[in-house]
């Protein structure tokens, strides 16, 4: 969102060509769309303040192709799925010409048969584009000039490894503490022997909670500052 404009840069400069028309598609773009009018008026409204020349039959023919069509290019925005209300976005999308395409995860809310309408939609686009995307089959199909791999840093990692390591050491701790208690109690000859385990129970939940606080303090300090 920092090279489309929409997000002020963090750091360095930017410099775009006056020819320069970016288009960027976003998840939550469908979101944005207007409740309470018409699919086919929305897509025929947003487009013509780029393209006047676009016809009913353009819009209607590219809704159709992504699962949009009949009396469904009818209804209101408000009254459709997100799936749909995703379809509609898209159809404005592709149908205001630019020359260089941002996508952020494109595929979502669609079916395989529109993913697929999509996939040679971008294919047969002349210009640049931009995805990103989890969706590793959408990617291959594609077929991108630059493939770019995001890694994560290794604090990620190490968090990632302390949440198993601690659900499971908290999960064997707890066990043995029920275990502990239910023994403790069922020898426990005397009212004076029973508060006894008790107190020697709590001393062991005490310990618990400690290890678990610092090691989670641990863990989050090496994630932010290692």
């Amino acid at each position: 969102m920092t090279h489309s404009g929409h997000l002020p840069l963090i750091d360095g400069t930017r410099r775009t060509a006056d020819s320069l028309d970016i288009g960027v598609f976003t998840q939550d773009l469908a979101q944005d769309l207007d409740m309470n009018v018409v699919a086919l008026d929305l897509v025929l409204d947003t487009v013509r303040r780029k393209d006047p020349t676009i016809s009913n039959e353009r819009a209607r023919s590219v809704l159709g192709s992504l699962g949009i069509t009949g009396s469904m290019a009818l209804q209101k925005i408000g009254t459709m799925s997100g799936g749909e209300k995703a379809r509609v976005a898209l159809a404005n999308f592709v149908l205001v010409p630019h020359n260089i395409l941002m996508l952020d995860e494109p595929s979502n809310h669609l079916d395989s048969a529109t993913v697929q309408v999509l996939t040679q939609a971008l294919q047969e686009y002349k210009g640049t584009i931009i995805v990103v995307t989890h969706n590793r089959p959408f990617c291959e199909q594609l077929q991108p000039t630059h493939v770019a791999t995001v890694v994560g840093e290794p604090g990620m990692y190490i968090y990632i490894l302390y949440m198993y390591v601690h659900t499971y050491i908290c999960m064997y701790i707890h066990i043995c503490v029920y275990i502990h208690m239910y023994v403790c109690i069922a020898h426990a000859r005397s009212d004076c022997g029973r508060r006894a385990r008790y107190v020697h129970i709590c001393i062991i939940y005490i310990y618990t909670y400690i290890y678990m606080y610092v090691f989670t303090y641990v863990c989050i300090y090496i994630c932010m500052y290692v």
